[in-house]
């Protein structure tokens, strides 16, 4: 049981930070969901906040003409911002434009790419590095490299949270500093200190609840044992009806990041070990589309080499952890910076 999600009585109901949810010291009652898969989805969630998860055009805005299939799964990697799907005649285009206020140092006023490039680079990432005959090879060579990413991405957050704990140590600091150069302070003044240095003490104790819950929790164990359970066989991702691409880029939680400045288009998709099976299975119905006669029959997941398999139960994993696959790829003539 988790208390304290919500302030309810001082912040009109927002969410507060982790490290300031109260646990009860056992369950009360069987997970309906592993803790690691909570975690995960509440990541996606923050990801995906305001972009739509049904495929197809938005029927409720009355403007909207057409469907952008790499909508809320691209990301500005200058910015980090969500890229959204603009169109010129009969060409597709994805866009990154700040408000004037909120444009970073390095990023251009606005930038384009075309569609079909970076739905070109998607279709070479699934062909070689998920299903492609040769993903293994290609899985061994990157894993050393995606593990120290991982590890890198970890030391960055800590490196940004410890930066805005100092941020938080600072403007309380300035409250004291405040208080002391007052030279006949009223009791208006002084409560209103006292409020703001206990607002700031709260969100001091939140931050640092983060950190370390963000310490103790070590990036996952890489299992390429996972990868093995995907069919092998050719898929045009490219050419997939939208509901079922759709459906194969969430089942895969598929993740792009294009970067203007080396022109490079970053993909990773995540296995995990809870939802192998279904991932599986969604990739095998994808490669029965548009092939006449053919059945997409449920899959039978097979344990790895080597794992014992008697007394175990037919619902038990045979996987544990997850496995991060990337790559990089260069889109081809990307759009420039408008």
């Amino acid at each position: 049981m988790v208390w304290n999600r919500r302030a309810r009585k001082t912040r009109g109901g927002k969410n507060n930070p982790v490290g300031e949810w109260v646990w009860s010291p056992r369950p009360t009652h069987p997970p309906l969901v592993s803790l690691d898969a909570f975690v995960g989805v509440q990541s996606v969630a923050e990801r995906r906040e305001r972009s739509r998860s049904e495929p197809g055009p938005n029927i409720e805005h009355p403007q909207t003409a057409r469907t952008y299939p790499l909508r809320s799964f691209l990301f500005c990697a200058i910015c980090n911002r969500r890229m959204f799907g603009k169109s010129g005649r009969d060409t597709s285009f994805y866009a990154c434009a700040p408000k004037p206020g909120y444009i970073g140092e390095n990023h251009p006023k606005s930038l384009w790419i075309k569609e079909a490039h970076l739905l070109d680079a998607v279709h070479v990432f699934f062909a070689e590095r998920v299903f492609g005959p040769d993903r293994r090879e290609a899985l061994a060579a990157a894993l050393p490299e995606s593990g120290a990413a991982e590890r890198r991405r970890h030391e960055e957050r800590e490196k940004a949270l410890c930066a805005a704990l100092a941020e938080l140590a600072r403007r309380r600091d300035r409250q004291f500093h405040a208080l002391e150069l007052a030279e006949d302070p009223d009791r208006r003044f002084v409560q209103g200190v006292q409020a703001r240095v206990a607002e700031l003490d709260q969100r001091i104790r939140g931050k640092k609840g983060e950190i370390d819950d963000l310490r103790r929790a070590a990036p996952p164990r890489q299992d390429p044992a996972l990868i093995d359970a995907l069919p092998v066989g050719a898929c045009e991702v490219a050419a997939l009806p939208d509901a079922m691409r759709r459906r194969v880029f969430e089942a895969f939680r598929l993740q792009i990041r294009y970067d203007k400045v080396t022109t490079t288009a970053h993909c990773r998709v995540i296995l995990c070990a809870d939802t192998i099976a279904a991932t599986a299975q969604t990739a095998q119905d994808a490669m029965s589309v548009g092939r006449p006669g053919a059945v997409s029959l449920p899959l039978c997941v097979v344990p790895p080499a080597g794992l014992p398999t008697e007394g175990r139960r037919s619902d038990q994993q045979f996987f544990t952890g997850r496995l991060v696959i990337e790559g990089r790829f260069e889109p081809s003539a990307p759009k420039g910076v408008r």
